[in-house]
């Protein structure tokens, strides 16, 4: 009779294991469609041009990274409580001397331990949120090149082609399930862009005119930086 009990719970576990938030590491976009997503940048069939309009859509698309880390971290602690399941069970087999039930019990656990590593749960949270930071990044370099009444179509085009490389990024990420290292030489290459204009881009501008285009470059640069490392070169040079 006990054996049986055991058997219904460890049923009972293995089936709750069904009921999990995805956990496969395969990147769902969620159930919006059409304008309403993140990721499809047009409004209508005109594509977005504005920075306002690109920037809600990045909201978009940081709350769906959000919610695929947060998926996987419900899934790791729904595994983990398997291990609590499995010591109870392995207790109350130890009180009534049934060596099987202390198996099952044991199993249980395993069964919980090797869930959390088949999936990679943590791995994939961790993936998830590091595109939400990067998206984060974007927001907060395209809120600041609007706030200073930058209007190049620039850079709505490069902040949209950003969130591309950051899509395509996690989806390899996803699938060999281990993060790039952060290309130094690139960042290197970066910071030494940023800052000032070369003589021949200078010669012949108004003041005006070279602020503009200054601002322009360096947002263009701090975008490539969002996308490599989620952390703008502005947000790291002294004003």
């Amino acid at each position: 009779m006990m054996k049986m009990f055991v058997s219904g719970v460890a049923l009972l576990s293995l089936a709750g294991c069904a009921a999990f938030p995805p956990m496969y590491p395969v990147f769902e976009k969620g159930s919006e469609t059409g304008v309403k997503s993140g990721f499809d940048m047009r409004v209508g069939n005109s594509p977005i041009v504005t920075v306002p309009l690109t920037v809600e859509k990045l909201y978009q698309q940081r709350k769906t990274y959000q919610d695929q880390a947060d998926q996987a971290q419900k899934a790791l602690y729904q595994t983990g409580d398997g291990v609590m399941l499995g010591a109870l069970v392995g207790a109350v087999g130890g009180l009534v001397g049934n060596v099987a039930t202390v198996a099952s019990g044991a199993g249980i656990a395993t069964v919980s331990g090797v869930m959390g590593t088949r999936y990679a749960l943590a791995a994939q949270r961790n993936i998830y949120n590091d595109a939400a930071k990067k998206v984060s990044c974007l927001i907060v370099v395209a809120n600041s090149y609007d706030g200073q009444g930058g209007a190049s179509p620039r850079i709505p085009s490069a902040l949209q082609q950003g969130a591309e490389d950051i899509l395509s990024q996690l989806r390899g990420q996803l699938g060999e399930l281990t993060p790039p290292p952060v290309d130094a030489a690139s960042l290197i290459a970066l910071f030494s862009r940023y800052k000032s204009l070369s003589p021949t881009q200078v010669n012949a501008l108004t003041t005006d005119d070279a602020a503009k285009i200054q601002l322009e470059k360096n947002t263009l640069i701090d975008i490539s930086a969002c996308v490599k490392t989620g952390q703008s070169i502005s947000s790291q040079v002294p004003p």
